[in-house]
């Protein structure tokens, strides 16, 4: 989820704080989950990403599809992989289209 954001000259760049869980600090000064619920908890921050107008495409949640929502999560994971994973889900993704190309839709019998 974005907790803030900043925008750069009139809309050029927006500067966005995504966040996680909910976290608080002991008495020892380690840091613990905990509720949002607990008067000295604070939202984790996952990171701080600059975006730029061409990143961004606006989604209504209402009428985002199954594929879209897959195709963003795809998306998402494939930012976490190192290089080489990529290179082979980029084979593998190849490899599928062949497949569905090379597989016919129909049979059409002869008489």
């Amino acid at each position: 989820m974005v907790r803030s954001w900043e925008i750069f000259k009139d809309g050029e760049a927006y500067l966005v704080e995504i966040f996680g869980g909910w976290l608080k600090f002991t008495t020892e000064g380690d840091m613990i989950e905990t509720s949002q619920d607990d008067p000295e908890a604070f939202r984790d921050t996952l990171d701080v990403e600059t975006l730029y107008p061409h990143q961004i495409t606006p989604v209504n949640a209402h009428q985002q599809s199954d594929k879209q929502k897959v195709k963003q999560q795809l998306l998402a994971l494939l930012e976490l992989l190192p290089e080489e994973s990529i290179l082979q889900v980029k084979d593998f993704t190849e490899f599928l289209c062949y497949k569905q190309q090379a597989t016919p839709t129909s049979v059409v019998s002869q008489k």
